[in-house]
């Protein structure tokens, strides 16, 4: 009889680069983080392009939530991500 490892479903389906992300959202379970955030959890200033498309593919497939916040800086507004 072979035994098998049991994994999450992403997984083994997530590129290196969103592995990464949602281990930074893994950390603080539940918390509510900004880019800001994410990047310094990765030792980064800030997220680049291809961060954010991965930030995005996460929420599409379902792994991570996503919520624009209004605030008071010129934009207007903030992403938050956190884990599910």
């Amino acid at each position: 009889m072979l035994m098998q490892t049991i994994e999450e479903p992403h997984a083994a389906q997530l590129p290196p680069q969103a592995e990464r992300l949602l281990k930074a959202l893994q950390a603080p379970r539940g918390v509510w983080r900004t880019r800001s955030d994410i990047a310094a959890t990765l030792g980064k200033n800030r997220l680049n392009p291809g961060d954010t498309a991965m930030l995005e593919m996460l929420a599409a497939q379902g792994v991570i939530e996503v919520q624009r916040v209004t605030d008071a800086t010129p934009i207007g507004y903030r992403w938050e991500y956190r884990s599910k």
